[in-house]
C-alpha cells in the first residue's frame, strides 16, 4: 500500500483527477439516490399497494363519498375505503388548536398504515361521534392520563358538538397521506351536515379478480343514478394503482410528498449512466497508467508474488481510493443537500437511514471490484522480462485510451444532445402563445361578499383595469363541465372559463362572432367542429347553434401548452356584477411592485379573516410554475451534462499526459529528421478527435432514438434537428482540444537533445 499512496503523490494529475471525478460523480449518485430511496420508502407498511386502486375523477386525486352507493352496485370491487379533510374547528378546553382531523370510514385502518397502539381496530370507529387521535396529540393535551374517554369539542358550521376518544394510533412519519391528528368515522357526517349527506373524498378500492379497470370506472362514471355525474359537471373517473401516484395526479389533496415518477426514473438512469462514467474513467486511466507501475509489479512477479496476490493488492487498493472518493462525495452532498432538496421539491436527508447506508456500503464495494478486476487482469499478465527490458512500453499503441475516449465521447455526446433537447422544448413550452395575454395582469382571491375587493384595487394608483373570472385557465383542473343540447340527453364534455366582459377585455380574448340573443356561453372556433358534430349526429339542425349559444370567441387553451385536455374550450361570458371567485387585474409600472401595492391593500381590507397561502399572483409566474418539473429537470440534466464534460476534461488531461510522456523520446527522433511543429500538432490532436469522432456514431443514433420517442409525450414539441446532435459532437471536440492542448504544445517544444539524453 506504501508504494501505490507513493505512486499517487508521484502522479499529482492522475490523483486529483481520479479522486475529483470520482467524488463529484459520487456525490451526485448520493443526492439522486436519496432522492428516490426517500420517495420509494413512503407507506412502506402498506404491503399490497400494487393491489390498492385510487379512484379518482381526472385532474385531481378525490372523488366523491356517493361512490360508496356506486361501489356496491358493482361485484368488480371487492372493498372500498374513504377519507377526506375535515374541515371543523378543534377545541381543547375551550381554545381552539391548530390541528388536522380527517373523516375516514370504518375500515381506515385495514387500508392504511396506521398502526393503533389502544383501542379495537373494529370498533374504535363505529361508535357514535368517536375519534381516534394520534400519539402525539394525546402527549401533548392529555400529558399523564389516559385519553381514551375524554372529550374533544369540534365546531362544524357554528355548532359546538363533542367527539368521545376511542382509540390512539401511532404517528405515522413517512408517508403520502397528509399527516393528521385526529380520525372520525365519515358516517358522522350525515348526522351534523345541513348542505346534503356527500362531499369530496379519496376513494380507495381493492378489487376481485383482475377487471378491465378502465371499462368499470368508464361504466361507474355514466350508469350513475347520481346528478352530479349525470350533468357531466365534474371529469371522468379513472383508476391509478396507489404505487403509481405522482404529481400528474392533478390536485393532491389530501395527499403530500408525491413526487414524479418519470423524473424518478429518469433520475434512476442518471445515477447509472453516470456510474458507469465514473468507473469507465477510474479502469481506463488505470489501465494507461499502470505502465507507470509495471516495473514494480514485474519485480514483485520476479521476487515471487503470484498473479492471485497482485489482483488482491490492486483491489484493496482500489477500495481505499473509492472509500476516500466516497467520503468526500458524501461531504460534497451534505453541502449541497438544501439546495438540491429546494430543487426537487423533496427534502433530501442523506444517509438518515439504513437502506441510504446499505446503499453506499454496495456503491463502495461495487465501484472497487469493477474498478480493480479489469486492470487486475491485465497487470496480471505482465511478462516481467520484457517490462524489465522496456519492450512492453515500446508495444504499447494506446488501443485502450484511444477506445476509452470512445466510449466516454459517445456517452457525453448522448447526454449533451438530450440535454439540449430538454432545455429547447422547455423552452418552447414556455413561451407558446396559450390564447390570451399574461403581461402586465395579477390574480387576487375575491373571498368575502362583505368586502368590495373590486373598488379596492380599482382605486389603487398602479392598477389600469378589473375584472371578474373564475381563476386564470392555466389553472384548469376545477373548470370541467358538460355542453348538451336542450331536450336532448347527449352531452360532450367541455372546458369552461366563467368571467365578466371586462376580464375577456383584459385577457385579450375576441368575440369573434356574436348571434345577438341572450345566451351567455360562448364557444372558440376550434371547438366549433365538436359541437356541429353533437347537433348532427342527434338530427339537429345546426342553425340551432346560434340559438343556444351566444357566438364564437378566439381560440385559447387550459392548461399550459404541455396539457392534453379533451372536448370543447367555451367560456360563460356571465352578465352578473357578484362575486365569481377570482379578480384580474390589469397594472401598469413594474409588475412586483404593482403586486406588493396589491398584496398590502388585500392585507388590509381582509383583516383577520381566512385567506389562502399565496392569494395574489403573477399571471406570468403562474405559466412558468407549471413547468416547474420541466425545468428542475432540465437543470439536473443540465448539470449532469456539465459533470460529463468535466470529467471527459479531466480525464483527457490525464490520458494526454501519459500520451505525451509515451512519445516524447519518438518526437524527438523525428524532430531531428525534420517534422514541423505544425505536423506535431494535428497529429497529436487528430490522435484524440478520432476516437471522438467514432465515439459520435454510437452516441447520436442512441440520443436520436431517446429523443424521438420523449418528444411524442409532447402536444407542441420541437423539431428533432441534425443541428442539435452537431452542437453536441462540436462541444465534445472544443473540450477533447482544450483537454490535450497543453500536452501537444508540451510535446511540440520538445528538445531533442534533452529528451534523448534521458532515454
Amino acid at each position: 500500500m506504501k508504494s501505490y499512496i507513493r505512486f499517487l503523490s508521484r502522479n499529482k494529475v492522475y490523483t486529483v483527477i481520479e479522486m475529483v471525478g470520482l467524488s463529484v460523480s459520487l456525490a451526485f449518485i448520493i443526492l439522486m439516490s436519496s432522492y428516490v430511496i426517500k420517495n420509494l420508502s413512503y407507506d412502506r407498511e402498506i404491503k399490497d399497494k400494487d393491489e390498492i386502486y385510487l379512484c379518482h375523477n381526472t385532474g385531481g386525486a378525490t372523488s366523491f363519498t356517493f361512490l360508496a352507493e356506486e361501489f356496491s352496485r358493482y361485484p368488480e370491487v371487492r372493498e372500498f375505503c374513504q377519507f377526506c379533510n375535515a374541515y371543523i374547528g378543534v377545541f381543547m378546553e375551550g381554545e381552539q388548536i391548530e390541528r388536522y382531523p380527517m373523516w375516514v370510514s370504518d375500515n381506515f385502518f385495514e387500508f392504511l398504515p396506521y398502526k393503533l397502539i389502544s383501542g379495537n381496530a373494529d370498533e374504535v370507529l363505529k361508535q357514535e361521534f368517536s375519534a381516534v387521535i394520534s400519539e402525539s396529540f394525546a402527549e401533548r393535551y392529555f400529558p399523564g392520563e389516559n385519553p381514551i374517554g375524554r372529550t374533544i369539542e369540534f365546531d362544524y358550521d357554528g355548532t359546538i358538538r363533542n367527539l368521545i376518544v376511542t382509540g390512539i394510533f401511532k404517528d405515522v412519519k413517512n408517508t403520502q397521506i397528509l399527516n393528521t391528528d385526529i380520525l372520525v368515522n365519515e358516517r358522522l357526517i350525515p348526522s351534523i351536515e345541513t348542505r346534503g349527506g356527500w362531499r369530496g373524498a379519496v376513494n380507495l378500492v381493492r378489487f376481485n379478480g383482475s377487471p378491465d379497470i378502465s371499462k368499470l370506472a368508464h361504466d361507474i362514471y355514466y350508469n350513475s343514478t347520481d346528478e352530479f355525474f349525470k350533468s357531466r359537471l365534474v371529469p371522468e373517473l379513472k383508476f391509478t394503482r396507489f404505487d403509481e401516484l405522482d404529481v400528474n395526479i392533478g390536485a393532491p389533496d389530501p395527499f403530500q410528498n408525491l413526487s414524479d415518477l418519470n423524473q424518478q426514473k429518469k433520475f434512476i438512469s442518471v445515477c447509472v449512466i453516470l456510474l458507469i462514467f465514473s468507473l469507465l474513467n477510474y479502469i481506463f486511466l488505470t489501465l494507461a497508467f499502470s505502465r507507470f507501475r509495471a516495473k514494480e509489479i514485474a519485480t514483485r512477479m520476479l521476487l515471487g508474488t503470484s498473479r492471485w496476490e497482485i489482483m488482491r493488492r490492486l483491489l484493496a487498493e482500489s477500495l481505499l481510493l473509492t472509500s476516500v472518493a466516497f467520503a468526500a462525495g458524501a461531504l460534497i452532498a451534505v453541502g449541497v443537500e438544501k439546495h438540491v432538496s429546494l430543487l426537487l421539491r423533496s427534502e433530501i436527508d442523506i444517509f438518515s437511514n439504513n437502506t441510504e447506508i446499505l446503499w453506499g456500503t454496495v456503491v463502495i464495494i461495487l465501484c472497487s471490484v469493477i474498478a480493480a478486476l479489469v486492470p487486475a487482469f491485465s497487470m496480471g499478465k505482465v511478462k516481467p522480462i520484457e517490462v524489465i527490458k522496456g519492450e512492453s512500453l515500446k508495444k504499447d499503441k494506446m488501443i485502450l485510451g484511444r477506445v476509452f475516449i470512445a466510449v466516454q465521447a459517445g456517452i457525453c455526446i448522448t447526454i449533451i444532445s438530450i440535454s439540449l433537447v430538454m432545455y429547447l422544448q422547455t423552452r418552447k413550452m414556455i413561451n407558446t402563445p396559450l390564447g390570451y395575454r399574461t403581461e402586465d395582469l395579477i390574480e387576487v382571491d375575491d373571498y368575502y361578499d362583505d368586502v368590495d375587493l373590486y373598488n379596492i384595487l380599482e382605486s389603487l394608483p398602479c392598477v389600469n383595469r378589473v375584472g371578474r373570472y373564475s381563476s386564470a385557465p392555466i389553472s384548469y383542473s376545477h373548470a370541467r363541465r358538460s355542453l348538451g343540447i336542450k331536450d336532448k340527453k347527449s352531452h360532450i364534455s367541455a372546458y369552461e372559463l366563467e368571467c365578466d366582459r371586462e376580464a375577456l377585455s383584459i385577457l385579450g380574448i375576441e368575440i369573434l362572432e356574436d348571434f345577438n340573443n341572450d345566451e351567455n356561453t360562448y364557444f372558440t372556433k376550434s371547438s366549433q367542429g365538436i359541437i356541429e358534430s353533437l347537433y348532427e349526429s342527434n338530427g339537429v339542425d345546426k342553425e340551432s347553434i346560434k340559438h343556444h349559444y351566444g357566438g364564437i370567441v378566439s381560440d385559447f387553451k387550459f392548461g399550459n401548452s404541455a396539457t392534453i385536455t379533451d372536448g370543447a374550450v367555451c367560456i360563460d361570458l356571465t352578465k352578473r356584477e357578484g362575486r365569481i371567485g377570482w379578480l384580474l387585474v390589469e397594472v401598469n409600472g413594474d409588475i412586483h411592485d404593482a403586486k406588493d401595492q396589491i398584496v398590502k391593500a388585500f392585507d388590509e381590507a381582509m383583516e383577520d379573516r381566512y385567506v389562502s397561502a399565496n392569494p395574489v399572483k403573477i399571471l406570468k409566474d403562474m405559466v412558468k410554475e407549471s413547468f416547474t418539473t420541466e425545468r428542475n429537470s432540465c437543470m439536473i440534466i443540465g448539470g449532469f451534462s456539465l459533470l460529463c464534460i468535466i470529467l471527459t476534461i479531466m480525464a483527457l488531461t490525464a490520458l494526454s499526459s501519459y500520451y505525451s510522456h509515451l512519445h516524447t523520446h519518438d518526437t524527438a527522433i523525428r524532430k531531428v529528421l525534420g517534422i514541423s511543429r505544425r505536423e506535431i500538432f494535428w497529429e497529436t490532436i487528430w490522435g484524440f478527435i478520432f476516437p471522438v469522432l467514432f465515439g459520435a456514431l454510437i452516441g447520436v443514433p442512441l440520443a436520436y432514438m431517446y429523443v424521438s420517442h420523449w418528444l411524442q409525450s409532447y402536444v407542441i414539441r420541437i423539431a428533432n434537428s441534425p443541428g442539435i446532435y452537431a452542437v453536441a459532437i462540436l462541444i465534445t471536440l472544443l473540450a477533447t482540444i482544450a483537454a490535450v492542448s497543453l500536452q501537444t504544445i508540451r510535446l511540440m517544444r520538445t528538445n531533442p537533445a534533452e529528451a534523448l539524453k534521458k532515454e
